[in-house]
């Protein structure tokens, strides 16, 4: 019934947009990468350790201020509860509402990143004049379906609440490699978060906290993360990041270190180090490029 109402609401923007005198764009994303196991398997995908995707992105812009965006990928996720080949397609009017295939807003956006089919509501607190944003995903039965929602700006408070969140390849991809995401069926019923993030020159550094109960299954046992991000940009030269999450239950320590280097103009060399504790060591050799 929500695909359907989505359908019907993109339905109705597309006649505006053709309405309109719009403004179209076109563009991409690649994210390549050579992966190694500490088995010596080598694995070439077309998306990273952090499960961005290779996609190409279409963008309508029309007359009133409405954007239609879709974005495409190039490869998938082994084992991704989400199959489909379209990382998002959505209409939104910007600052007020989206409705389509979004990403729910959680947290910083890089721990928990569910995408689905729904709505997003943006807005801001009456009091503190605080930004405010509200979603609802359903991806059918076994996947991500409920409420998600953000207050907040440099520090936010999160929630997910209904089912099955956390299972995308890429969620928690700090803890785990987008190929083993749990799958359609497991995940969890509430995660709670706090994240804060503040710049300092070329410095940039977060923390996230959250708290994920009401498991689908006894495997989705109660958990509590802790993810620390430092990066620093050189001026003029390149970009280094690390990265550590550690897990209550199990008192274990995921760590990551990267780099971004620039090669030739929009295209730039990616290595990156990466610890899981229960899949031991990955390494990174990846390109990112823009068009």
């Amino acid at each position: 019934m929500l695909r359907a109402v989505c359908v019907v609401g993109a339905t109705v923007g597309f006649s505006a947009i053709f309405a309109q005198t719009p403004h179209v764009s076109i563009s991409a994303d690649f994210n390549p990468q050579l992966n190694f196991t500490p088995e010596g398997a080598v694995r070439f995908r077309m998306y990273n350790d952090e499960a961005q995707f290779s996609r190409i992105r279409l963008g309508i812009t029309l007359e009133n201020g409405w954007v239609a965006r879709i974005h495409q990928k190039i490869g998938r996720i082994d084992n991704d509860p989400d199959d489909s080949g379209t990382e998002v397609a959505f209409l939104e009017r910007p600052g007020w509402w989206r409705v389509g295939k979004i990403y729910a807003p959680f947290g910083g956006g890089r721990v928990v990143r569910e995408n689905g089919y729904g709505a997003l509501a943006d807005s801001t607190l009456l009091i503190g004049d605080m930004p405010i944003l509200v979603s609802y995903i359903n991806n059918g039965k076994g996947k991500q379906h409920g409420v998600v929602g953000r207050v907040g700006a440099t520090f936010g408070l999160s929630v997910a609440y209904g089912e099955h969140f956390g299972i995308g390849s890429t969620s928690f991809t700090q803890i785990r490699p987008p190929e083993a995401s749990l799958g359609a069926g497991r995940g969890y019923g509430l995660i709670i978060g706090a994240d804060v993030e503040k710049s300092f020159g070329g410095l940039t550094a977060s923390i996230e906290y959250m708290w994920l109960r009401d498991g689908s299954t006894l495997l989705d046992r109660d958990e509590e993360l802790l993810n620390f991000r430092g990066a620093y940009q050189f001026p003029y030269g390149p970009l280094i990041e690390g990265e550590a999450t550690y897990t209550f239950r199990d008192s274990s320590t995921n760590f990551r270190i990267g780099a971004q280097l620039s090669a030739i103009d929009k295209v730039f060399f990616v290595p990156s180090v990466r610890y899981y504790e229960k899949f031991g060591w990955r390494i990174g050799l990846g390109l990112r490029v823009r068009l």
